[in-house]
């Protein structure tokens, strides 16, 4: 599979975020994340407060790759720390009825 002919602004999306880095749980789904990651320009991961915590299968990136989290809740404080120690943007997105 060739992605270098690939390019790509803005990477999005994840199944499991934690201290350690992203993960997918399909060893396929991952190599691809991980190749569009690399070939981003800005790497903005959407994960909503389900996400963080999980760890899965296949790990495709350490947190040094990201810059940007958007999700629905702040993560807890360990995590908020790494993210922070990355330089990583965390934006809270609060959407209709919400109460964070």
């Amino acid at each position: 599979m060739r992605h270098r002919n690939y390019l790509f602004n803005k990477f999005d999306g994840a199944c499991g975020i934690t201290t350690e880095g992203i993960s997918y749980p399909y060893e396929e789904d991952g190599a691809i994340k991980r190749e569009m990651i690399r070939h981003a320009d800005q790497v903005i991961l959407l994960a909503d407060s389900t996400k963080f915590g999980k760890r899965l299968f296949h790990k495709i990136s350490g947190l040094e790759s990201i810059d940007m989290v958007i999700t629905d809740k702040n993560p807890d404080a360990e995590m908020t720390k790494v993210l922070n120690d990355h330089d990583i943007e965390v934006i809270v997105a609060k959407g209709k009825g919400t109460d964070n």
